[in-house]
C-alpha cells in the first residue's frame, strides 16, 4: 500500500545510523553519527513536513502536507486524508476516505519504527559528503545492493541542530520522494496518550474497525 511507503519515508528521516557504513566518506559518517546521537538524546520530536512525489507515470507531482510526532519507538503521522498511530503495543492506520481503521499488533522486528530503521542503515548503505548548502551538510546515501526500491537518498542535515531538514529518495522505477521538514520542535513534553487511538470515539461515529490484533 502506497501510504506505508510515505510513512516509512517520514520515519527514515529521523532514523539514520552510523557505525558501519561500507566504503563511506569519513566526514559523512561523522555527520550522520552526530545526527543519530542527537536524535537519541531527545525525549520527543515534532515537525511539519511537505511530501512530494514525482514519477514517470504521473502527469504532475503529488504534494501532501503533514505532521509527525516521535517519542522513542512511539510515533504519530498525520495527513489530511490518513493517519497512523503507534504506541509501542498496537498500530492503527486511519483511512478517512473509507472511514476505516486497521489495527494490528506492533512488532519491533517487522513494523516501522525509528529503532528498527537505525539498524537497517547500519549495514545497508554507504555514504558520501557533498559539501555545505544553505546552512546544512549535504550527504548522499547509496544502497549496497539491489534488493530495495530506493537506490539513493540525498540528505540535508542542519549544521546547527544536527537534524535532517530535507531528503530526496530516488527509486529504481524513476520516482522521486521529497520530504521537507519545517517547524521542528524537540523536548516539548509530548504525552504518551497521543500515540494511542481512541477506538470508541470512531466506532461511535460508524467507522469500521478491522482488528488484526492477536492480543
Amino acid at each position: 500500500m502506497k501510504k506505508f511507503n510515505i510513512f516509512l519515508g517520514i520515519l527514515t528521516l529521523f532514523a539514520l545510523s552510523s557505525s558501519t557504513f561500507a566504503q563511506s566518506d569519513p566526514k559523512s559518517d561523522k555527520i550522520i553519527k552526530a545526527s543519530q546521537d542527537k536524535f537519541n538524546s531527545l525525549a520527543d520530536v515534532t515537525a511539519e513536513f511537505t511530501y512530494t512525489l514525482t514519477s514517470p507515470d504521473l502527469k504532475k507531482p503529488v504534494v501532501k502536507k503533514g505532521k509527525v510526532t516521535l517519542k522513542k519507538s512511539k510515533y504519530m503521522i498525520i495527513f489530511p486524508d490518513e493517519e497512523m498511530y503507534c504506541n509501542g503495543k498496537y498500530t492503527w492506520v486511519l483511512m478517512k476516505s473509507d472511514t476505516e481503521i486497521l489495527k494490528s499488533d506492533f512488532d519491533p522486528k517487522e513494523d516501522l519504527s525509528p529503532d528498527r530503521l537505525y539498524k537497517m542503515y547500519e549495514k545497508d548503505v554507504k555514504s558520501a559528503f557533498n559539501g555545505e548548502e544553505a546552512g546544512a551538510n549535504k550527504v548522499t546515501l547509496f544502497a549496497k545492493n539491489d534488493d530495495g526500491d530506493i537506490w539513493k537518498t540525498l540528505l540535508w542535515i542542519n549544521i546547527e541542530s544536527k537534524l535532517i531538514q530535507k531528503a530526496i529518495m530516488y527509486a529504481r522505477n524513476g520516482s522521486q520522494y521529497t520530504y521537507e521538514m519545517t517547524n521542528i520542535r524537540v523536548n516539548t513534553g509530548v504525552l504518551d496518550g497521543v500515540f494511542t487511538l481512541d477506538e470508541k470515539k470512531y466506532v461511535d461515529q460508524d467507522w469500521i474497525l478491522t482488528n488484526q490484533s492477536e492480543k
